[in-house]
């Protein structure tokens, strides 16, 4: 066998080992790529749970500030010191309220008679899920 013979078998062995190699290295990115695609199925999967949960907790936080009392004089307070005048307005419009019709200057005594208007009706949660709405806090 000659030197040049000799070379070839060489090389022929080493392409075959880096072949080899090749295949292992297609088939071990073929695996992470299917891997890949499942990790992305239960990652979707787990945003739709956590959006559903907390859709569940706001749903039965509502439930349960709807199944309060509600506490006339904390809604009076907070209708007069975390709206202005014209957000007084606003609300009572969007409840169907003309604010200038109920009695008292100033925005203590329009936020007093607005709390009023909707006790006297049976409505004070309609008002207090309203504000609870627009002021979370």
């Amino acid at each position: 066998m000659t030197a040049n013979e000799r070379r070839i078998g060489d090389l022929q062995h080493e392409l075959d080992l880096v072949k080899r190699e090749n295949q292992l290295l297609n088939d071990e990115n073929r695996r992470l790529q299917e891997t890949q695609k499942l990790l992305l199925r239960q990652l979707a999967d787990m945003q739709q749970r956590v959006s559903s949960l907390e859709h569940d907790i706001e749903t039965l936080q509502k439930e349960k500030t709807r199944n309060q009392p509600v506490a006339v004089g904390e809604l009076r307070q907070t209708l007069a010191t975390k709206f202005d005048e014209n957000e007084l307005r606003a609300l009572a419009f969007d409840l169907s309220v003309d604010l200038d019709a109920l009695p008292g200057n100033g925005l203590l005594a329009k936020a007093t008679e607005l709390v009023a208007y909707f006790d006297r009706r049976g409505q004070l949660r309609r008002l207090a899920d309203e504000v609870w709405r627009l002021r979370p806090s």
